[in-house]
C-alpha cells in the first residue's frame, strides 16, 4: 500500500494530531510550508485565516510560505508546534502609557493616594 507521509501537529490547546501530507517521497521533498499550512487548516478549520497561523519546528518559525519543508529539516513524523498570531501589539511602553483617567490622560501618583476618614 505504501507510506503516507505525515507530521504531528501540536495545537495551541495541547492536542496532538497526525496530519497526512502526501503519498510519495518525491512529493514530500517538494512540499512547501504553504501546503503544510493548508493541510493543517483542513484539520483545524477554526485556525484558518490569513496570517493567523504560525508554525514552529524545533526552534525555527516556518515563515517562508514557499520554503520547502526539507529546508527546515522536517521529516516524516516530525513534530510541528502550531501557535496563533493574536491581534494587537502596540508600540513601545513609555512614561505616557498605562492607566489613564476618563479623559485618557495619565494620572500622577499623587492623585492616586486614597483619603481615609
Amino acid at each position: 500500500m505504501g507510506t503516507i507521509y505525515q507530521v504531528i501537529v501540536r495545537s495551541p490547546m495541547g492536542e496532538m494530531v497526525e496530519v497526512d501530507l502526501c503519498r510519495t517521497e518525491e512529493q514530500f521533498k517538494n512540499m512547501a510550508v504553504r501546503q503544510l499550512k493548508e493541510k493543517i487548516c483542513e484539520k483545524f478549520p477554526n485556525f484558518a485565516g490569513e496570517g493567523r497561523l504560525r508554525l514552529i519546528f524545533r526552534d525555527k518559525m516556518l515563515d517562508g510560505d514557499n520554503t520547502l519543508l526539507s529546508d527546515y529539516g522536517i521529516q516524516h513524523m516530525s513534530l510541528i508546534h502550531m501557535v496563533m498570531k493574536l491581534p494587537g501589539g502596540g508600540g513601545p511602553i513609555d512614561e505616557n502609557s498605562g492607566m489613564g483617567d476618563k479623559t485618557g490622560k495619565n494620572r500622577s501618583m499623587e492623585s492616586l493616594k486614597l483619603s481615609f476618614y
